[in-house]
């Protein structure tokens, strides 16, 4: 081994081992898909799993814009199905920063329970899974094999879940949830850093001409708690046209901005474009760009192409 690779190895393993402690500085900042704030909020709250009838898919990839190496990305994939008042649904999703990506998995149980026809809803959603990190040794530069690294990658699989509640109608969404349970769930192993775990938020809908279907404005605000951060609130809007167009934007009190659009191609598939700035002086925390795809078999039953 060479002196530079020897240097680069002591350094991986001093990373490693200060990683068994906090879950690596590279998790300071949160990293989820920012589709959660407006088009894919399952992301955030299980209670609002499988809003459309029938089957429906969301795949959303983010990744960062910035030129450097292992620079992070974040997908996800979720999949539901829903049945009168019940839905099952899971979610899967990866968070990769620098050497280290963050797995999890998840299964939920949703409720939508009628409270006025279909005008108002309560929501109930439950989620139970796993999360795993992991060090990917291909992309260690060097002598493979480092005990650290070794030790990091053979522990087991933590047990995560969620729980959320929420109500709906055709202006309210207000909700509350602990989109993570895994401190409650393994004791001392705690959540990773960054993980949300709870979250309370509310928005209203107003219909410019009294028309659902024609111009639309949408503010939300959330609060959320981060382990191992501080508290962070998300301020946005979200101006839509005829069902067909959106355009929207949230402040993070994090000094991020993310601003996109979505559109709908036909009333079972739409897709939304994120972009979000970078905090300044943070490598792993650079400008990100966001897609993401929903596709609904039996079409927006919500009637809505934000939820």
């Amino acid at each position: 081994m060479t002196l530079k690779e020897d240097v680069s190895m002591k350094r991986i393993s001093l990373f490693v081992a200060m990683s068994g402690l906090v879950v690596g500085s590279v998790y300071a900042q949160p990293n989820q898909l920012n589709a959660q704030f407006f088009h894919q909020p399952y992301l955030l709250n299980p209670a609002l799993a499988g809003m459309d009838q029938g089957w429906s898919f969301f795949l959303g990839y983010a990744h960062q814009l910035n030129e450097v190496q292992d620079a992070g990305h974040t997908q996800a994939l979720t999949a539901a199905y829903r049945s009168g008042k019940t839905a099952l649904a899971i979610a899967a999703s990866q968070d990769r920063q620098g050497l280290i990506a963050q797995t999890r998995l998840m299964g939920t149980y949703a409720y939508h329970l009628p409270l006025d026809g279909d005008r108002q809803h309560l929501h109930f959603g439950l989620s139970l899974g796993m999360h795993r990190a992991q060090i990917d040794e291909s992309d260690i530069r060097g002598q493979t094999g480092d005990p650290v690294v070794g030790a990091f990658n053979e522990q087991r699989n933590a047990m995560d879940g969620g729980a959320g509640v929420a109500y709906t109608d055709a202006h309210w969404t207000i909700q509350v949830a602990m989109p993570a349970l895994s401190g409650k769930l393994n004791g001392e192993r705690g959540d990773l850093p960054g993980t949300s775990t709870f979250m309370a938020g509310a928005g209203y809908r107003f219909n410019a001409g009294g028309a659902a279907d024609c111009l639309t404005v949408e503010p939300r605000v959330y609060y959320r708690t981060l382990s191992g951060m501080p508290a962070v609130v998300d301020a946005g809007i979200s101006l839509g046209l005829k069902n067909k167009f959106t355009l929207d934007g949230v402040y993070h009190s994090s000094d991020r901005f993310t601003g996109g659009i979505s559109t709908t191609f036909t009333s079972q598939l739409s897709a939304v474009l994120l972009y979000s700035n970078g905090i300044n002086g943070i490598n792993f925390s650079g400008e990100r760009l966001e897609l993401g795809l929903k596709y609904a078999l039996g079409g927006r039953s919500s009637g809505r192409l934000n939820f």
